[in-house]
């Protein structure tokens, strides 16, 4: 996963490129007066591993401040072997980096990418076991977080 803020942005200028270039499975918008939320979901043939990956982009742009976030995941399709990307996910991300860098340039926004900071790379669930990462935005006070597996909370250590 990959994630990009850009500020001083023509939020319709950014839209209409991932209408045009990441939208040939679904494209959604919604507009509220402080905020644009968009999802955007383009298949492409991973030739790498001769089988189909999802690429998915989600936007979030702040009315107010001009500002906006987006990520990018690209996941991989198939099963057994195929499963294995062999680096077809990196590569649609990268592709789509030096896409959003490019529109970025030409149209004067101010642009940065970004990698997720994960602030515990793993954390086993002691209900069920299940180990997950977590975002720092996503511990809760007193360092606790909630299990994606069976939903119970559990501290962190």
């Amino acid at each position: 996963m990959r994630a990009f803020s850009i500020r001083g942005l023509d939020i319709e200028v950014l839209l209409d490129f991932l209408s045009e270039k990441y939208a040939n499975v679904l494209k959604r918008i919604w507009r509220t007066e402080t905020c644009i939320r968009a999802v955007f979901v383009q298949n492409e043939m991973a030739w790498r591993t001769v089988s189909e990956q999802a690429i998915i982009v989600l936007v979030d742009h702040d009315v107010d401040t001009n500002t906006c976030a987006t990520e990018v995941v690209a996941t991989s399709g198939g099963a057994g072997w195929w499963r294995w990307s062999l680096g077809s996910q990196d590569e649609a991300e990268d592709t789509f980096a030096t896409s959003l860098a490019e529109l970025a340039h030409v149209r004067g926004w101010q642009y940065e990418g970004t990698f997720p900071q994960y602030a515990f790379p793993r954390a086993i669930c002691p209900s069920c076991g299940a180990i997950y990462s977590y975002r720092r935005e996503q511990i809760l006070d007193g360092g606790s977080v909630r299990c994606q597996n069976c939903d119970k909370p559990f501290v962190i250590s």
